[in-house]
C-alpha cells in the first residue's frame, strides 16, 4: 500500500517508550509508541471533516464494530458534532470476532438482526483493518440486506500483505505490520485503556496469552 489520501507511518518508524506517558503496568510490555495520542485526536478531527462532505445533506448509520472502534466512534462522532456540518447521523453497534491470541479464527457477526440497513447509507467504523477477513465477511452480510450505499472507514490500516481482499474508502494511518495495542485495541481484553497506539513486544504476548 503505498503513500495517499492517509498518514503514512513508514516501516521501522519508533517512538522510544519513555519519552511518552504509558502506565507502569504496562511499560515492560510495550516495544515502542506507534502513534501518539496528540496525532490520534488531530487525525480524528479531520477525518471528521471527511465524512460530513462525503454525507452533505444526508441521513447515515455509522455502524460501529465493538469493542475495538467504540473509542474511535464516540471521538468521530464528537468531532462531526464540532464540525456543525450538514449531516444526520446514528449510531449503531456490532460485534465482530475474529481474532483469538494472535491466531486468526472464523468471523462471527452479533447484534446485526435488529439494526435496518436497507435502502441506508451505512459506514462501518472500525478501529483496525489486518488480513481483511473480518470486514470482507461482514460487508458481504450487509450488502445482503440491501443498503442504499456502503463505505468502510478504519482507522488503522495494516499493511498485511495477505490482504488482498478489501480497501476501505476512509483510512486513518496506514501502518506497518505489526500487533497494535491501546486506544481500545487489546490483546485478548488488556491495553484498551492504553492512550497511544504502540506495538506489543514478545514478552507481552506471552504474558498476557490465554
Amino acid at each position: 500500500m503505498e503513500p495517499g489520501n492517509y498518514i503514512y507511518v513508514q516501516d521501522g518508524f519508533a517512538i522510544p517508550a519513555d519519552l511518552v506517558s504509558i502506565p507502569k503496568r504496562y511499560k515492560p510490555f510495550i516495544d515502542h509508541v506507534l502513534v501518539n495520542h496528540g496525532l490520534l485526536q488531530d487525525r480524528i478531527s479531520k477525518l471528521a471533516e471527511d465524512i460530513s462532505i462525503l454525507y452533505d445533506g444526508q441521513k447515515v448509520t455509522m455502524l460501529v464494530v465493538l469493542k475495538g472502534a467504540f473509542r474511535f466512534a464516540k471521538d468521530l462522532a464528537e468531532a462531526i458534532d464540532r464540525v456543525q456540518g450538514n449531516i444526520i447521523y446514528n449510531l449503531e453497534f456490532i460485534r465482530v470476532k475474529s481474532y483469538e491470541n494472535d491466531s486468526q479464527q472464523t468471523v462471527r457477526i452479533e447484534s446485526m438482526e435488529k439494526i435496518a440497513l436497507e435502502n441506508r447509507n451505512i459506514i462501518v467504523i472500525e478501529d483496525l483493518v489486518d488480513s481483511g477477513t473480518t470486514l470482507s465477511g461482514l460487508k458481504t452480510e450487509i450488502l445482503s440486506h440491501n443498503p442504499a450505499s456502503l463505505r468502510i472507514c478504519t482507522l488503522f490500516y495494516k499493511r498485511n500483505p495477505i490482504n488482498t481482499v478489501i480497501i476501505p474508502d476512509v483510512i486513518g494511518f496506514s501502518v506497518p505490520n505489526d500487533w497494535i495495542i491501546g486506544y481500545c485495541m487489546d490483546y485478548n481484553e488488556v491495553f484498551r485503556d492504553l492512550n497511544h497506539v504502540s506495538i506489543l513486544n514478545e514478552e507481552g504476548k506471552a504474558h498476557f496469552r490465554v
